[in-house]
C-alpha cells in the first residue's frame, strides 16, 4: 500500500514542519510561563468560560457581531464622552455649578438623538446587514438585541467620563 501526501516535504518546508510538531512538555520552562501567563490574563479566561458556556457556534455569531457593536458605539458615543470629559474640569474650575448638569443632559439628548435614526436603519436593515455584510443570517437576532446594549452602553459611558472629568 503507497502512502501519498497532499504537500510533499521538501528541505524549505521541512524546519516549519518540525516546529508545528514541536509540543509543550510539561515541566518545560517556557511552556509553564506561557501557561501562567495566560491564566494571569482576565480576558483570556473569560473568552474560555464563555465559549465553554455557549459553544463555538454562538462564539462565531458573537465574533460576527461584536465590530457592528463597535461601529455603533463610536458613532454615537465617542465624540459625546470626549466632550463630557473635557468640559466637566473646565465647568468645575470656573465654578459653574449648573453647567455641569446642564452639559450630561446635553450629551445625553444627543446620544438619544443619534441613537433613534442608528436604531431604524439596523432595525430595518437588519435583513441585509446579517446576510450581505456579516455572511450569516443568524445574527439577526443579535443586532436586534444589540442595540439597547448600545444605548445603555453610551449612557454609562457619559455619566463614567463626568466622573473622570
Amino acid at each position: 500500500m503507497e502512502h501519498y501526501t497532499i504537500c510533499p516535504m521538501t528541505a524549505a518546508t521541512a524546519p516549519a514542519a518540525a516546529a508545528l510538531e514541536r509540543r509543550a512538555l510539561p515541566g518545560e520552562p517556557w511552556s509553564d510561563a506561557a501557561f501562567l501567563a495566560e491564566a494571569a490574563n482576565p480576558r483570556a479566561r473569560y473568552r474560555v468560560a464563555l465559549s465553554r458556556l455557549v459553544g463555538a457556534e454562538v462564539m462565531g455569531l458573537y465574533q460576527l457581531i461584536m465590530p457592528v457593536y463597535s461601529v455603533l458605539l463610536s458613532l454615537t458615543a465617542v465624540g459625546l464622552t470626549a466632550a463630557v470629559s473635557n468640559l466637566t474640569p473646565r465647568y468645575l474650575a470656573l465654578q459653574n455649578s449648573r453647567g455641569i448638569p446642564q452639559l450630561l443632559a446635553t450629551c445625553l439628548r444627543t446620544l438619544l438623538l443619534l441613537m433613534v435614526p442608528l436604531t431604524a436603519i439596523v432595525v430595518l436593515c437588519c435583513d441585509p446587514i446579517s446576510v450581505h455584510l456579516l455572511g450569516d443570517a443568524r445574527t439577526q437576532l443579535g443586532l436586534i438585541l444589540l442595540l439597547p446594549c448600545v444605548a445603555l452602553t453610551g449612557v454609562e459611558n457619559l455619566h463614567k467620563h463626568f466622573f473622570y472629568g
